[in-house]
């Protein structure tokens, strides 16, 4: 427990681990019922999850570790991972999720600053980012893309809805000595917006509203 998150559930399943040369070893499959979630970081919000289910297969040392399985799931989204955290020139990673956009919504409305006459019926939305390393492994690039699909909400007798998708993406690049964001995209049906620059110099963004 924490000011932040406070949470409580029933955890049960089976997890493993060991310990070799420096070297840890970790392996698991485990399902946690009934999962209630308050604290500062949900507002006033309580999340209640009645299942949620846990698999993973990881080994590494210090900062390094190899991902050979990394699958979350519950009521409310996913997330799967794989590869060597972080990457190196003979293995890149990759992680994806999802989210149901009208379950999170229904979940943590004062959470997500929605509009009390705002109601979310569907939608879904999705990010993937895939890291990848130079020859060297001096330099690492992450590829992000994301997509927000079938989004319907309802506010009084207005209903909302986004008919085409909602795609983001962006390249990233970090070395040594800095962090660049080599391209940003945004498209929607009624904004297009673009970026680039870096933590030093300022992010530069342009956009097209309809």
């Amino acid at each position: 427990a924490s000011q932040v998150i406070e949470s409580r559930g029933e955890l049960s399943g089976q997890i493993d681990g060991q310990r070799r040369l420096g070297r840890v070893s970790l392996a698991g499959d485990a399902t946690i019922d009934n999962l209630v979630a308050v604290g500062s970081l949900l507002a006033a919000d309580t999340l209640h999850v009645e299942k949620a289910r846990a698999r993973w297969k990881v080994d590494g040392e210090g900062k390094a570790w190899s991902v050979e399985l990394l699958d979350l799931t519950s009521p409310l989204g996913s997330v799967r991972a794989e590869g060597s955290l972080p990457p190196t020139p003979d293995r890149g990673a990759w992680v994806e999720g999802s989210l149901d956009l009208a379950a999170l919504a229904r979940q943590l409305p004062q959470t997500l600053h929605l509009r009390d006459a705002l109601r979310v019926e569907r939608g879904a939305a999705r990010l993937r980012a895939d890291l990848l390393s130079d020859e060297k492994g001096d330099t690492h690039v992450c590829n992000v893309s994301g997509k927000v699909t079938d989004l319907v909400a309802h506010q009084g007798q207005k209903t909302l809805t986004l008919p085409d998708p909602a795609t983001l993406s962006a390249k990233i690049r970090k070395s040594a000595s800095a962090t660049t964001l080599e391209r940003f995209e945004i498209q929607t049906p009624s904004l297009t917006a673009q970026g680039q620059g870096d933590l030093d110099r300022g992010i530069i963004v342009t956009a097209a509203l309809d």
